[in-house]
């Protein structure tokens, strides 16, 4: 967690223990495949080098179930996110096409989306199988993007102790620095002008820290557009900050 100091730590924390998720409330089977997400992760076999997407799993039932109460926001994997030059000349532009010309894009690993739709007309929902393909009774005329993620790969099974928090937190800094890189692609959108922030989670296998990146923040670094994601961070160097994902469970 991006805090100014140990208090502040300190108090987030205690604000948000007891905390849990929607889609957590009364469901042993949501309980259970995460517990089968976060052994698939560490598994020696299936994850003998401590590899990054196998964490996928964890986040991507995390995030479902943070979501499960609000119909209106869904998960996407793999989100493509893009600005376009402002000063770009669109004379070459195709008439008819909504292809964006000299377009800038980065993918983040996790995207959360808050679709604003209005529905056309009333589906009936008392059997929903028959009603998968009516997605045009809705007109989606705004999509934010609240969330981002970046997943880090596992610290070493073979780190212990201080050892093991600074593989930790280098892993979790990293996954901070590229998603404010992320983070200034999506507010340089114009279809998100009017976003004030973005909530930034940076992950290793089920450990986290997150940051809020404002619009403020943004115009503070104008040059982060231009700078190049960091490459993955070595287990030995240092960092501060951390929490554990879903200890309740």
């Amino acid at each position: 967690m991006l805090v100014p100091d140990d208090a502040c730590l300190t108090i987030m924390v205690n604000a948000y223990v007891d905390f849990i998720l929607p889609g957590l409330r009364n469901n042993s089977k949501a309980v259970r495949k995460y517990l089968v997400a976060l052994a698939f992760a560490y598994s020696w076999r299936w994850n003998p080098r401590c590899l990054e997407y196998h964490s996928y799993g964890i986040w991507n039932q995390i995030f479902a179930l943070l979501t499960d109460d609000q119909e209106s926001m869904i998960i996407i994997p793999q989100s493509l996110i893009y600005y376009v030059d402002s000063s770009r000349n669109l004379a070459d532009a195709s008439i008819g096409s909504f292809a964006e010309p000299d377009a800038n894009d980065i993918v983040p690993d996790i995207a959360v989306a808050h679709v604003h739709c209005d529905w056309k007309r009333q589906i009936n929902i008392s059997n929903p199988i028959s009603q998968f393909t009516c997605w045009d009774a809705l007109k989606v005329w705004h999509a934010g993007i609240p969330i981002l993620m970046e997943v880090k790969r596992l610290p070493g099974r073979s780190l212990e102790g201080r050892e093991f928090q600074d593989a930790l937190l280098l892993l979790l800094n990293d996954a901070i620095n590229n998603l404010e890189h992320q983070a200034s692609y999506l507010l340089a959108n114009s279809s998100h002008a009017k976003q004030a922030f973005v909530i930034l989670v940076g992950c290793s296998g089920e450990w986290w820290r997150w940051r809020e990146f404002t619009r403020e923040d943004f115009q503070r670094t104008p040059d982060i557009l231009e700078e190049e994601e960091g490459e993955e961070c070595d287990e030995e160097d240092k960092g501060d900050g951390l929490e554990r994902a879903t200890r309740e469970i």
